[in-house]
């Protein structure tokens, strides 16, 4: 389910680094964001591209650094049933439904934001919030998504992202720039 959050997952299957995971659900979340929460994904990506990471580490450690013992008992309830009977896509789906929920519960303040550090301090307001949320209502909003995201496939998601961040670490430096030698490779090879 968090392929590539710890440990090293050098293979052919998953081709992942250690902590590799965050970036690339980073950039999955972006992806699901914008086809079901454009506004928002659009405004946050305007004024700190990399705030999303903060929500990833969320997933990292399954909700229970920031929702109550009970709340995280019933995500990992949810969880766990949707991995034994529909396997490890639909619990991946299951984690970014919750991650979502949580989102909603503050887009308003999060579209009205203007700096990073309105940003920063908005999520971290949610953190703070999620451990007094109610684990029902919580619940109820996540599955709401879930049913929303029924034509999503995260861990294909992850799959095509991470082909993007190769092809990209091959053919273009840390600044943007095309490694014309690496493309010429490419060529020599036609």
């Amino acid at each position: 389910i968090l392929t590539g959050y710890y440990g090293e997952h050098n293979n052919k299957q998953h081709g992942t680094g250690k902590g590799k995971g965050k970036s690339i659900d980073q950039l999955v979340l972006q992806k699901i964001l914008m086809q079901y929460r454009e506004p928002l994904v659009t405004h946050i990506s305007k004024i700190a591209p990399d705030a999303l990471l903060e929500p990833i580490l969320w997933i990292s450690t399954l909700f229970i650094s920031i929702t109550s013992h009970g709340t995280t008992l019933r995500i990992w309830d949810v969880l766990f049933a949707l991995v034994a009977s529909q396997g490890t896509d639909e619990g991946a789906k299951w984690l970014f439904s919750v991650l979502i929920a949580l989102l909603d519960s503050i887009q308003v303040d999060l579209l009205r934001v203007e700096s990073e550090a309105e940003l920063m301090y908005e999520l971290s307001y949610l953190a703070a919030m999620a451990k007094n949320m109610d684990g029902q209502t919580l619940i109820e909003k996540a599955h709401n998504v879930f049913l929303e995201l029924d034509d999503v496939s995260v861990l294909q998601m992850r799959e095509y992202t991470e082909r993007e961040m190769q092809i990209k670490s091959t053919f273009f430096d840390s600044k943007g720039n095309c490694d014309d030698a690496q493309l010429n490779l490419v060529d020599e090879t036609k």
